[in-house]
């Protein structure tokens, strides 16, 4: 999952303080211990950052007695240099990294952290432990990615619990490993969890093959029958996922008191289902994963599940009714309904609920959401996207003060309700692709929160409200694809704005106000066909990074765009209206250029330039001299160039496009281009064979 390339010295030490010292180099009367350390670790990035995370904050008789430790197992594995780390932790904290590494590589952290909690290991804590002592990682969508060495080095601590016998270990996740120790009899109490999960193979396990799992918590059993009599068995068990279970329920006594995951998901099964009876009596159970079973049309009475906190049913295709039970589930914290596509109602229970954090409705066909004033305080994401028979939102929006994601993309709301400026914890409004929705509120501006808000795509929505300027907080404003033809001069208000959207819109000026916005990073208006010019003071930009005016109608570019220090890409390609040029920003990387001029502006002081595209430029007769630092250089329709001369000082120079320049006569320099790699030359007719390009590894045409 992650690429291992062992560093150098230097690197090694910057790596090491990054997790040691939170800096790039050690503390003072640090020095020469972190060297003896990083230079014993032996360059490996993962033992770097975990003993450094180790290390961070202790004094130094630790560093002294961990850097002995280290010269011991020095020119060994990376893995017995792990085992410093991995001794220190406390048992809950070791049984989190070990279940993780040999079954949650990859999966959410969500549904394990409920099995650990009733297995008294404090997640909450040991999940923090293990990311600061670069053990685990945790991404942006909460799942739990693990270096390769991380996952060996957990997977060999197991093996090491009884190197000859897979049955005195503490889990089991091979296959071939787990059913032996099942056919054989030899299973034991040393077993904590077991998968039992192989593509294809349905078969069956009885319920006397378990007698002797008494300590088993996790159980993966996918595609599998379950017979028999389990009467008093598996009375530790806290997960079970049983994905594809059959239709045909036969397990007798199968009552899992202490479960708190069950995983039914991608099976066949319905409400009618046999096995809902005794599963029941998980009264402690957390998590119901229903995900893509597709034939069921009703959820079951959920009434016995007074604990359950999570409840999934994304992808049941054929779900036409939640059970109204579910409204007496006073714990419930997340229900998904996302792609039940017939759905088209949830109980009213749903709103009322005082625990509930995340309502997840996208590509249902709700066409209302119930919403019961003085309820729902805690939630936190509403998320209703392409619910194409949702029309409006409640009134009683107002009593979400917890909320802090709306998302009613893709639906056919009209008007977004006066309520919704109560939101005051609100960070991201998507109204994108609704194609009805003609106007927004002026209680917008009262969103303190918010920093997001996504309008493209809202064809009827012809203007802002000026209120949109008392947005203090917002950081990205798109309004790509709308029928706005004026920005509200409040905008200069926006003091955090770093994205602006304005992408085909009616747009016919930008306010003289945009200079205020001294943290706007990417302004977009590519598309725009009534945009003739920017304002004078666009130098005042001074964080914009990205300016894109491809497409539009500007004629020319304001004098003070040369002041714009931060810019790197800037394109006014397919501007065909465009005059000329004036003098560019000097930190410029990546330029896009289409014009109506004979000749371009210097370019050469672009120092830093390393992509330059000249497309549709039907005047221009020749290239002034470019910058040395230059990658990539296309020029494509270019119907007055004779020449492209002096090529050879362009060292760095790896790709080369020349592409339908019917006058092109001269290409010079080509053979001096030792970096380069790709060279395409199309409809050139005029150019004739070039000396140099047989020995370059070319692809051409002319």
């Amino acid at each position: 999952m992650y690429q291992v390339n062992e560093l150098s010295l230097t690197q090694s030490l910057i790596l090491f303080s990054r997790h040691a010292f939170r800096k790039d180099f050690p503390q003072s009367g640090y020095r020469i211990l972190s060297r003896d350390v990083v230079s014993t670790a032996g360059g490996h990035p993962l033992a770097l950052e975990v003993i450094g995370s180790f290390l961070c904050g202790k004094p130094k008789e630790v560093w002294e007695d961990t850097s002995k430790k280290l010269k011991k197992v020095h020119d060994k594995k990376v893995l017995e240099t792990l085992s410093i780390s991995y001794e220190a932790l406390d048992h809950q904290v070791q049984q989190i990294f070990l279940d993780i590494a040999c079954f949650f590589i990859g999966s959410s952290k969500q549904s394990p952290t409920y099995m650990w909690d009733a297995c008294d290991f404090f997640p909450e804590n040991g999940i923090e432990v293990l990311c600061l002592m670069s053990l685990i990682k945790i991404d942006k969508d909460g799942k739990l990615p693990m270096h390769n060495q991380a996952r060996d080095f957990g997977r060999e601590i197991v093996r090491l619990e009884n190197q000859k016998e897979p049955q005195g270990r503490s889990r089991l996740w091979i296959y071939e490993e787990a059913i032996k120790v099942l056919d054989n009899n030899k299973a034991t109490g040393k077993i904590e969890a077991l998968r039992l999960d192989k593509f294809g193979c349905r078969r069956s396990y009885a319920g006397e093959i378990f007698k002797e799992l008494t300590h088993l918590r996790f159980l993966q059993v996918n595609t599998a029958n379950l017979v028999g009599d389990f009467l008093n068995l598996l009375p530790q068990l806290r997960w079970l996922q049983w994905e594809d279970c059959p239709l045909n329920f036969t397990a007798a006594n199968f009552h899992l008191k202490k479960l708190v995951v069950l995983d039914l998901s991608w099976s066949g099964i319905s409400e009618d289902w046999g096995g809902w009876g005794p599963l029941k009596m998980a009264a402690q159970l957390k998590v119901l994963n229903l995900l893509n079973c597709r034939s069921m049309r009703r959820t079951p009475d959920l009434s016995a599940f007074k604990s359950l906190e999570i409840f999934l049913l994304e992808g049941c295709w054929h779900l036409q009714e939640i059970h109204p039970s579910i409204g007496d589930i006073k714990t419930l914290v997340s229900l998904n309904v996302k792609s039940c596509k017939r759905l088209e109602e949830l109980p009213v229970g749903v709103g009322r609920m005082e625990e509930l954090s995340e309502l997840i409705l996208d590509h249902t066909n709700i066409k209302e959401i119930p919403i019961s004033r003085g309820c729902l305080m805690k939630l936190e994401k509403l998320s209703a996207s392409s619910c194409r028979r949702l029309a409006q939102l409640p009134e009683s929006m107002g009593s979400l003060v917890s909320l802090t994601l709306l998302d009613i993309s893709g639906t056919r709301i009209e008007g977004l309700p006066k309520s919704i400026g109560s939101l005051k914890e609100l960070k991201t409004l998507d109204a994108s692709n609704c194609a009805s929705l003609g106007c927004i509120p002026s209680c917008i501006g009262h969103l303190a929160s918010l920093q997001c808000l996504l309008l493209w795509g809202c064809s009827l929505l012809r203007e802002i409200p000026d209120s949109i300027g008392k947005l203090e907080l917002l950081a990205e404003l798109h309004l790509a694809r709308t029928a706005i033809a004026e920005l509200p001069r409040s905008i200069g208000n926006l003091q955090n704005l770093r994205i602006l959207d304005i992408c085909r819109t009616r747009i016919t000026e930008l306010p003289g106000a945009i200079g205020m916005l001294t943290k706007l990073q990417d302004l977009r208006a590519s598309g725009c066909k009534n945009l003739e010019g920017l304002p004078s003071n666009m130098g005042e930009l001074v964080s914009l990074n990205k300016l894109n005016l491809e497409k539009s109608d500007i004629t020319s570019l304001p004098e003070s765009i040369s002041k714009l220090s931060s810019v790197q890409n800037l394109s006014v390609r397919y501007c065909q209206k465009l005059r000329g040029l004036p003098e560019l920003p000097f930190g410029i990387t990546a330029l896009r250029i289409t014009c109506q001029s004979p000749a371009l502006p210097q370019l050469s002081q672009l120092t830093l330039l390393k992509k330059l595209t000249l497309s549709d430029c039907p005047w221009l007769e020749y290239l002034p001299k470019l910058p040395i630092g230059l990658s990539m250089l296309s020029i494509t329709r270019c119907g007055k160039l004779k020449a492209v001369t002096d090529l050879s000082n362009l060292k760095h120079l790896s790709e080369l496009y020349l592409e339908e320049c019917y006058e092109l006569m001269e290409v010079t320099g080509l053979e001096r281009l030792q970096s380069l790699r790709n060279l395409r030359i199309r409809e050139c007719p005029n150019i004739p064979w070039l000396d140099g390009v047989e020995s370059c590894d070319s692809s051409s045409s002319t």
